[in-house]
Order: C-alpha cells, then sequence, then structure tokens
C-alpha cells in the first residue's frame, strides 16, 4: 500500500509535466491561447488538488508504518470512580495464609484493596491487622478447593446480601477496581453470572482461572442453596483444583460464564504479570491452548480497562499503587513555576547547607551525650 501510494503521488507529478510539454509545443493564436490557458488552468487545478490529497495519504501511511509498537492509542476512562463506589458494591474475598500475612496480605490491604466497598482475607489464622474469615481446612495446596468453598460459605452468612459483586482475588493479584466496577456497571447483581480470565478445559461452557474472579449476588446465592447441599451438583470433598470445581458447581445451577473481553476482543482479566504480556517474553505457553478466547501478545495483550494480572509481588503492589494513584504527569497546569536566577539557586543551596551542618551537629552531640 505504501509502494502504491509513492508511485501514484510520482504519477501525478508527471502528468502535469507533461501537459505543460505538450502546450508549449503548439503555435497558438491570442484567442486560442487565451482558451488553452483556460483549460490548461482547470486541469492544473484538479491535478494538483489530487496530487496534494495523494501526498498527504502517503504521509499519514508513513507516519503509522514507522509508528513505534508502544505509540498505541489507550483511551482513559473519563467517567469519575466516585460515581460507581456506591452504584457498584463490591466484596473482595482474598485467599491467603499465615505466612502471607504480613507481606502480601498486608500489600493488598495498603494497595488495591483500600479500593473495595469491602475486604475479607480467607485464612487458617486470625490476624489483628486484617479482617480475617476463618476456614478449618489444612492449609496446602491440594485444599484449595476446600478453603475457597467454606470461604465463600462464610461470604455468604455474613455478607450476601449487603453488597452487589464478589471478587475472589488471591493474596498475588492485583486488581484495578475502578475499571472492574466500570465494567460491571452494565450488568445486574441479580444476573446469575460471573466473570474472569475464561478458560475451556473440564467445564462446557468455560471456568474462570488465575486472575480473580468476580461472581453477581445471584451466582453467590446459588452457589451456596442450590449447588453446595446437592452432591451430584458439587464436589463435597476439600481437595481439587478450586477453579475447576466451583466453575463446574456454577455450571450445574445455571451460572454463566461471561465473557470479559473489550471491544476490541482484547482481555481484560490477564493470569500473568503485565511485563510478560506486554513484551510478548514468554513464547508459548500452556495458556495458549487453554484459554477460551485468545490472548493478544504484546501491546495488544491488555484491554485498555484492565481488571487484573496475576503473580504481583508484594513490593510491586506498592510501585503500581504509587504511580497509579500518587506520582503525576507535568502536562496538565494551570500557570508553569516561576523562573529563578543563579543568584536565588546559591543562595538556597547555601542556606540548605547551612541547615545541613546545624542538624549533623545537634546528632553529634545527642551521640556524645548518649555515651558519656
Amino acid at each position: 500500500m505504501l509502494i502504491n501510494s509513492r508511485r501514484s503521488v510520482k504519477a501525478f507529478k508527471n502528468g502535469i509535466e507533461e501537459v505543460y510539454r505538450f502546450i508549449n509545443t503548439i503555435n497558438l493564436s491570442q484567442r486560442s491561447l487565451g482558451i488553452y490557458s483556460y483549460i490548461l488552468g482547470t486541469v492544473s487545478g484538479i491535478l494538483i488538488t489530487i496530487l496534494v490529497f495523494k501526498y498527504l495519504q502517503y504521509e499519514e501511511l508513513l507516519q503509522q508504518t514507522t509508528r513505534p509498537i508502544f505509540d498505541i492509542s489507550h483511551e482513559p476512562t473519563i467517567v469519575s470512580s466516585i460515581d460507581l463506589y456506591d452504584e457498584v458494591k463490591v466484596l473482595c474475598w482474598v485467599l491467603t495464609h499465615p505466612p502471607n500475612h504480613n507481606t502480601k496480605a498486608y500489600a493488598v490491604r495498603d494497595t488495591w484493596g483500600k479500593r473495595c466497598n469491602k475486604i475479607v482475607f480467607i485464612s487458617t489464622m486470625d490476624d489483628d491487622n486484617l479482617d480475617v474469615l476463618l476456614v478449618n481446612v489444612t492449609e496446602d495446596r491440594n485444599n484449595l478447593w476446600g478453603k475457597t468453598k467454606q470461604g465463600l460459605q462464610q461470604v455468604y452468612e455474613n455478607y450476601g446480601n449487603d453488597y452487589d459483586w464478589f471478587l475472589k482475588a488471591d493474596d498475588d493479584t492485583w486488581i484495578f477496581m475502578e475499571n472492574l466496577r466500570f465494567f460491571l456497571y452494565s450488568y445486574s447483581p441479580e444476573m446469575p453470572i460471573y466473570f474472569g480470565c475464561k478458560l475451556k478445559p473440564y467445564v462446557d461452557q468455560g471456568y474462570m482461572s488465575g486472575s480473580g474472579y468476580v461472581l453477581s449476588r445471584e451466582a453467590v446465592r446459588r452457589f451456596n442453596e442450590d449447588a453446595l447441599p446437592d452432591d451430584y451438583k458439587c464436589w463435597n470433598g476439600t481437595e481439587g483444583n478450586e477453579d475447576v470445581e466451583i466453575g463446574k458447581c456454577l455450571a450445574n445451577v445455571g451460572v454463566l460464564a461471561g465473557d470479559s473481553r473489550d471491544d476490541l476482543n482484547r482481555s481484560r482479566f490477564l493470569p500473568f504479570p503485565p511485563e510478560g504480556l506486554l513484551r510478548d517474553l514468554y513464547g508459548e505457553t500452556w495458556l495458549d491452548n487453554a484459554t477460551f478466547y485468545e490472548i493478544k501478545k504484546g501491546i495488544e495483550c491488555c484491554s485498555s480497562n484492565v481488571i487484573s494480572f496475576h503473580y504481583i509481588t508484594h513490593n510491586q503492589m506498592y510501585v503500581f499503587d504509587f504511580f497509579l494513584y500518587h506520582a503525576k504527569l507535568s502536562t496538565n497546569h494551570d500557570k508553569l513555576p516561576r523562573k529563578v536566577s543563579f543568584e536565588e539557586v546559591e543562595m538556597n543551596l547555601n542556606a540548605a547547607s547551612a541547615s545541613n551542618s546545624v542538624a549533623n551537629e545537634s546528632t553529634v552531640s545527642t551521640t556524645e551525650s548518649v555515651i558519656i
């Protein structure tokens, strides 16, 4: 397409030159010359207009083909998240275990968890610094189904009628709560539905795994009142893959496994950290054959309104939180900072040095008095 545009520009240039050369070879009377000049002017105007149009197309196409891969427009959401906080009420229930309390669980509490309407932690040990719902299971990966099942039972018993949506996450998951509410706004909590990263093995309609999932109030009700009491609809043991087992239970009571992709078919729930997805560092993985819908590679992996990433360390959570909610780009200000003179810079530096000297002397004096 780029080559064709170049050829079009060159062809129109050559066309104009040929018209002028043809006119110059003709010996015309004054009257005929006026007519031909009029015709020539009209034709030239048309040709020049088309030439300019083609040139602009060529320039635009050239910019598109040379634009860096990360220069892709991801339009910001302009709806205020504060408006949706009370309209889309989300309880977050986070699976953790005692060794992770003062690292991962605290990081969740201090960062994205603050933006839940309510957050509780599912664990086998209480913690004065966390709102814990205690479960009676052996802390083991093989018992995650039992832990999840008991956790959701307690969530329903204590809060089942108080919130619209119930978000399940692990303590190494990052959630963009504003984007979650924005997405859920279109759906009624009375719909029997849940959303997440949709996988296809084991459950015909698919099930959610790897990056958290969010259940409607009706989905939570059906799980507790219709699925759990029936051993044919829901596995009554404690062992098993919790994401698969809850997917089977929900499917058996008519809860739909929803599609959470955006209008461009980009994923909102991502089961890996962002750096690996954005830079396509993983290559081919188990996910390529397991996902219900293709997860794209590179910058197109992720929706502009992405909701979750998995395998996020507790230190990364604090970094995410700082960049998202505290750091600001200097691009939109009412006024620019005032200009300063070199003398003023020197004066401020001298004042700062003097202040530091006094502080250091005070510290030394205090230390000496303690030693004495």
